[in-house]
């Protein structure tokens, strides 16, 4: 049985209000073990907290064939406020889920910058993000920024289906300082997300960002800031959390990042197409 730790800043599992800070949720198990990276889920929009405790629940399911029991232990569930209980509502609040998620990445940047200064050695940090998920990790790394902190290297993220204008990602674009500031970045996508093709555009139209934009879960765009340079998954959108292709993905991303001597992988982005991958060079970081 895998010790689950879980952090909320939902005010309930089936509503959309923020809490003030992040906290424990209903399961809140032992402390990491520091000389292993703490790894973050990160769910998407739309889910109430029973919704994505039991996706959450299917991928540990997945990854345990394919990791040790040490980073499985070392596996957290996060849950922000990404749904209402009105299927016709929720649809509609997309602009103001927007909103819950910047402030929910706000306030998981505070959480995550104490626990690393408390930790010794600081404790290293990958969020596994889904969707609007996404948006809730980038805006955790903008915070940290802003925040000027001297932690923000031991961060790494995997996105999935990213609910993120691609523009955000390139020159001038918001994300694009915190995402270069961190060693290791991924991103898996579909080109069969009808999700991301139809509704998220209209979304990010409606909340003013922009006018039918592309999301870097479609086509892994831009394809130059990803530290592995990775294939169409052909997933749906609701598929990440509970396919094979993407714990293999993610479990081979952590297997990267996850050793006795806690190394971390330094890819230069413009080095990526002169090697082959599985060539990174390596910074032994120390245990």
């Amino acid at each position: 049985m895998v010790p689950l730790r879980e952090l909320t800043v939902r005010r309930s599992k089936r509503g959309w209000g923020l809490r003030a800070k992040v906290e424990p949720a209903d399961d809140f198990g032992p402390e990491p073990d520091v000389l292993h990276p703490l790894i973050l889920f990160v769910h998407g929009y739309n889910n109430s907290q029973e919704v994505a405790k039991r996706a959450y629940g299917d991928f540990v399911e997945l990854l345990k064939k394919k990791l040790d029991k040490a980073t499985l232990n070392n596996i957290w569930w996060f849950y922000w406020p990404g749904s209402i209980s009105i299927p016709v509502a929720s649809a509609a609040s997309y602009p103001l889920q927007i909103r819950n998620a910047r402030r929910s990445g706000e306030m998981l940047a505070v959480y995550l910058q104490k626990l690393m200064q408390e930790s010794k050695p600081p404790q290293p940090i990958v969020l596994v993000a889904h969707s609007l998920g996404s948006r809730v990790a980038l805006e955790t790394l903008n915070k940290l920024v802003d925040l000027e902190s001297e932690y923000l290297h031991r961060l790494q993220v995997c996105i999935m289906a990213a609910a993120v204008q691609v523009d955000a990602l390139e020159k001038r674009g918001k994300f694009l300082k915190a995402i270069e500031e961190i060693d290791r970045r991924f991103a898996l996508f579909s080109s069969y997300d009808a999700v991301l093709k139809y509704a998220f555009k209209a979304g990010q139209t409606a909340a003013l960002e922009g006018f039918m934009p592309e999301a870097v879960g479609s086509h892994g765009n831009p394809a130059g800031i990803w530290s592995i340079p990775e294939d169409d998954t052909l997933l749906k959108h609701g598929e990440y959390w509970s396919d094979k292709i993407s714990a293999e993905r993610v479990a081979f991303y952590l297997g990267k990042t996850v050793s006795k001597s806690l190394r971390v992988y330094r890819t230069p982005v413009n080095e990526i197409s002169k090697r082959g991958v599985g060539q990174q060079p390596e910074e032994d970081i120390g245990a």
